[in-house]
């Protein structure tokens, strides 16, 4: 948890100061104006611009993205009654020979880590577009892909002529080819892998909780960070506001989190309704950004007899459903209640070893995508898409 603070001062009616560290910023608190200083509401446009900027410093070097010069315009939309902003939109022009997929893989992580541009978000309309510097006013010409024979004339015109007669209905502005730079990319995150674990039931001994928890210890043995929620006291869906302390708990520990665990109990030959009731909660999509796709996923469920896989192949579907990268290997353990003793750990045993099978099978999956979950689930159907409309496509209210 990091803490920021500031210090700001009158200097007369023509003007203010803050001060942070060694720094010092007049600010423009003059009624009329004065064109010298950032008045209130472009010191707040100024700060969405520095943080992309400084996300652009932080992503380039993991990405091996290489750059020349990069600037932003942005426009806000203020209105009068009661006063606030209604809406940024921006434009981050970069001056780069980068493909046009890698250029999007740039804009996905600058958006994502972003502190002040996830921070006002949530609270207004943030749109914008990366765009690549127009050739004429770059300093060296755009270079050929590696590995392949010079093209006389412009690359992406002359493929785009070959595939259009035969592809009609392809939108071309929308279409990319694969990118290998950014699906083998060779920078890999050096934080530890941050796994979330969902328990389905709400017994205080609870079976599907204590394989969670021994699940947890296995993760940080392989080196991750873990984070279980507690269900107790979630509300069933719709059953509240999505305000709720229990849904935003669980909306913020999803959106943490790099890959995770559901384990859930088999009952009447299904998932619990408790573990549902989480799944239902988590947002196929927050303001046009989908906050479980291109995550892992492991199922595991526990019995209360003989071995059985209904549980966790409802589970495998709603990972689907969610977009989340569901890993092969899956634990089931029989009669839960025979593999624990009195201080709810588990005793060596085959059920054991499984569970440490699918999280080292996790944590690999979990390192091979993390760093490149944007480029593996950016679609074409969806660079169509405006994300207000996908938005509003995912998030119908009247169903």
């Amino acid at each position: 948890m990091l803490e920021y603070s500031i210090t700001a001062s009158r200097i007369d009616a023509h003007g203010s100061e803050a001060r942070t560290k060694d720094a010092v910023l007049t600010l423009d608190t003059d009624l009329s104006g004065r064109p010298d200083a950032f008045n209130p509401a472009e010191l707040f446009l100024a700060s969405i611009a520095a943080c992309m900027l400084k996300g652009i410093e932080r992503v380039t070097p993991l990405l091996d993205f290489n750059l020349r010069g990069v600037s932003l315009t942005l426009r806000g939309v203020r209105q009068d009654a009661p006063p606030k902003m209604l809406s940024v939109t921006y434009e981050i022009t970069v001056e780069t020979d980068e493909p046009d997929a890698r250029l999007d893989l740039l804009h996905k992580n600058v958006r994502k880590y972003g502190t002040i541009s996830n921070t006002v978000a949530e609270a207004l309309v943030l749109e914008g577009a990366l765009v690549r510097k127009p050739a004429a006013t770059a300093t060296t010409p755009l270079s050929q892909p590696p590995g392949t024979a010079p093209l006389s004339g412009d690359r992406k015109t002359c493929t785009r002529m070959n595939k259009t007669s035969d592809c009609p209905a392809l939108h071309e502005d929308s279409f990319r080819e694969i990118d290998r730079d950014a699906l083998l990319a060779s920078a890999i995150s050096t934080h530890k892998p941050r796994i979330l674990l969902l328990h389905g039931s709400l017994r205080a001994r609870s079976y599907s909780r204590l394989v969670n928890e021994e699940a947890a210890r296995i993760l940080q043995r392989l080196g991750c960070e873990t984070r279980s929620f507690d269900p107790v006291g979630l509300p069933l869906a719709d059953g509240a506001d999505e305000t709720h302390p229990k849904v935003a708990e669980l909306r913020d520990l999803v959106i943490w989190s790099e890959g995770m665990v559901w384990c859930s109990p088999e009952r009447h030959g299904a998932m619990s309704g408790v573990m549902k009731t989480q799944i239902d909660w988590i947002p196929l999509s927050l303001g046009g950004v989908r906050p479980t796709q291109g995550k892992t996923l492991a199922v595991m469920q526990v019995c209360g007899g003989s071995q059985s896989f209904n549980a966790v192949n409802q589970l495998r579907i709603l990972g689907r459903w969610m977009r989340l990268i569901t890993i092969p290997n899956q634990s089931s353990v029989a009669k839960a209640f025979l593999e624990f003793d009195e201080a709810g750990r588990m005793a060596p045993s085959p059920y054991y070893d499984r569970i440490v099978d699918v999280m080292e099978e996790l944590v690999k999956f979990t390192l091979l995508t993390c760093d490149r979950a944007d480029y593996l689930v950016d679609r074409y159907s969806e660079r169509k898409e405006s994300p207000a409309d996908l938005s509003k496509r995912v998030n119908q209210k009247s169903i």
